[in-house]
């Protein structure tokens, strides 16, 4: 049986920004059969480019794994939107992918126990302080898109 592919499942689909999720990675034949003797070396890559993506070091699948291990909280996803996971066999250049949904994460420096409205007010404060007046609504949602950390 020689691996065809990889069959990539993530603990969840839908990520928020920032947290981490488990990755399972099986080796699998052309006919979707778990290669049990595989024992090569993975890569793990992903679409989301941001600086602050963690994914876990490369692995080296053992006798013990039977072609199927879970990196457990392995990797942590920033960029909301749909960003794909893949994994890459380091010698053959064999992949597989999974996509998961990255949903924005709380804005820092706020707790997360704050209402919308105590947010607003924060960033209103925000505005105010650097344009000196009132800021409109329009000013503090440029305010936000403007710092991807949303500090004010």
């Amino acid at each position: 049986m020689a691996v065809d592919h990889f069959q990539v499942a993530t603990s969840v689909t839908t990520a928020v920004a920032g947290a981490a999720f488990d990755v399972a990675v099986t080796a699998q034949d052309s006919y979707g059969n778990t290669d049990v003797n595989y024992q090569g070396t993975v890569t793990l890559a992903s679409t989301d480019q941001d600086p602050g993506v963690v994914l876990p070091p490369d692995y080296t699948f053992t006798a013990a794994d039977a072609g199927m291990h879970t990196l457990a909280a392995g990797v942590t996803l920033v960029t909301p939107g749909d960003q794909a996971v893949t994994v890459t066999d380091a010698g053959s250049g064999i992949t597989g992918s999974a996509t998961v949904t990255v949903n924005p994460g709380r804005t820092p420096g706020l707790p997360e126990s704050r209402s919308r409205k105590a947010r607003w007010e924060v960033l209103a404060a925000a505005a105010t302080r650097r344009h000196g007046r009132a800021a409109s609504a329009a000013e503090m949602v440029d305010r936000v898109f403007a710092d991807p950390d949303g500090d004010p």
